[in-house]
């Protein structure tokens, strides 16, 4: 309903003001790392500590809110708006002159989304390949591992899946990580205490919080993995059919074959597990075949 002096057409308005969004596209994009080093400084320098806890407690709403969450705020506001729109749409007349506007600011609030989604990707990719480059020691190959580089035919590198796997003969421990273009076994040079392998993260609850115990494992410079093998090219290694077993047997296993016949065997954490890792392992090495052509 169109009041005096107003208007009943806001597509064209949205067409105009979202391009402005764009700047918070590398904003999102490192909100994470912003996140954990302001954290990080809250934690260890008391007088920051002070000062964020007086800023948060100013403020003309009444409304107490943490420093950190103001961080999410563009990414929430963002995401928001494809839905609004949408609703919007919904109640727009096929035959209203905004319908157009609206479809195409619609259009144009998903790609921002796809973009900043994008943006995020890469970077939680990039601070993970640059933990590896930290954390796993490649000894003995004839060129440096760079884990953030650019892979032969894929592009940039890309850490797809990863998780603790176990050798079934010998209960061998593993920490498996698997890349866009190859698979690397590597083994924990340090007592895990039974803890399966997670990449630190940093949960946000508007405070100063603190990391997990398992962000604690994983960040510390005593947590190191070696090479168990030399990593393998995926258009040398497919998934195979568990051996013959009774049905419903456990542990869950998962099979791989390098080759030309070298069969790997391995047990994973549950069946859940297990068809996680098929699933990664075909997808991914029919994507890197595809790129080769091998």
């Amino acid at each position: 309903v169109r009041k005096e002096g107003g208007t009943d057409a806001i597509g064209d308005i949205m067409l105009q003001h979202l391009p402005q969004l764009t700047c918070y596209v590398r904003f999102c994009g490192r909100q994470s790392a912003a996140t954990q080093l302001l954290t990080q400084r809250i934690n260890s320098v008391p007088e920051l500590a002070q000062l964020v806890r007086h800023c948060e407690q100013q403020t003309s709403s009444g409304k107490l809110m943490g420093l950190i969450q103001y961080f999410v705020k563009p990414m929430q506001r963002i995401t928001r708006y494809p839905l609004l729109i949408e609703k919007l749409l919904k109640a727009t007349l096929e035959s209203h002159p905004d319908r157009g506007s609206l479809q195409e600011a619609l259009d144009e609030a998903k790609k921002l989304c796809q973009t900043v989604n994008e943006s995020v990707r890469e970077t939680e990719n990039s601070g993970r390949l640059e933990w590896c480059q930290e954390h796993v020691i490649c000894e003995g190959l004839s060129e440096k591992l760079v884990f953030n580089s650019q892979t032969n035919c894929l592009g940039q590198r890309r850490l797809v899946h990863w998780g603790t796997l176990f050798k079934h003969k010998g209960g061998k421990e593993l920490v498996v990580f698997l890349f866009n273009d190859f698979l690397l076994l590597t083994v924990p040079v340090f007592n895990t205490q039974g803890r399966p392998f997670v990449f630190p993260s940093l949960a946000l609850d508007g405070n100063a919080a603190s990391a997990s115990e398992d962000d604690q494992l994983a960040n510390s410079q005593k947590q190191k993995y070696r090479m168990y093998k030399r990593p393998i090219i995926l258009n040398d290694l497919m998934t195979v059919p568990e051996p013959d077993r009774d049905s419903g047997a456990e542990p869950p296993l998962l099979c791989i074959r390098v080759l030309p016949n070298e069969d790997w065997v391995f047990r994973c954490q549950s069946a859940q597990d297990r068809d996680r890792w098929k699933d990664r392992l075909t997808k991914t090495a029919k994507e890197y075949h595809n790129a080769t052509g091998e």
